[in-house]
């Protein structure tokens, strides 16, 4: 794909920020899926991540699950505009933008 600096990121993809589950609902933390927060990305490829959230914690809020292949981008705060490339399936939270090219 050619991109010219004129490009917008809605031309290059479908793009979408996640969401974090509610803390209220400890069931929703410590379960097997890969739950990135934008302190997880590493200007690389993303196998894992430092927390993970149940089936239930996905089914009860708005994260956004992302394929590998996705590209990764931290929206704000201190972390804003460090990248990843999403190496296994993961869901982000709410500062982190997913492009499924």
């Amino acid at each position: 794909m050619v991109l010219d600096t004129s490009s917008r990121l809605g031309n290059i993809g479908d793009w979408g920020a996640g969401a974090t589950p509610s803390r209220q609902h400890p069931e929703y933390y410590g379960g097997d899926i890969l739950w990135l927060k934008t302190g997880d990305l590493n200007d690389s490829v993303i196998q894992d991540t430092s927390e993970k959230i149940t089936k239930a914690g996905v089914a009860n809020s708005s994260v956004k699950v992302n394929q590998p292949g996705n590209i990764l981008i931290a929206m704000y705060g201190a972390t804003i505009g460090k990248l990843g490339i999403v190496g296994k399936t993961l869901v982000t939270n709410q500062a982190c933008c997913g492009c499924t090219l």
